[in-house]
């Protein structure tokens, strides 16, 4: 007998547990799987997981509230250039240097 692809299996119980909150036993034992064998591979989705989900959704929506407020701010073209730069390492004179101001005027 194959062995079977926990990878899959874990994937199809969250889809199972996302809809109807089934247990892992219950879920192996419908899918005619072995739940002391299983129990290593099939997890709940756990706490912390969701809210690294949940957090990682969050800065995405307020990075694309942020480009829209840069969008229709009236900085000039290269101040919003300096600032989508600064916003990548936090480096005020790399990101001046990228955004396009001469040397002399960064320090």
């Amino acid at each position: 007998m194959a062995k079977p692809d926990w990878g899959a299996l874990q994937h199809q119980f969250l889809a199972e547990h996302a809809k109807s909150g089934i247990s892992p036993k219950d879920w192996c034992e419908a899918q005619g799987l072995n739940y002391a064998t299983a129990r290593r591979y099939i997890k709940k989705p756990t706490a912390q997981s969701a809210q690294k989900n949940a957090q990682k959704k969050m800065r995405t929506a307020q990075a694309k509230k942020s480009a829209e407020k840069l969008l229709n701010s009236e900085l000039t073209p290269q101040q919003k250039r300096f600032v989508a730069e600064y916003l990548i390492d936090q480096n005020a004179t790399a990101a001046a240097e990228r955004a396009g101001y001469s040397d002399a005027s960064y320090g």
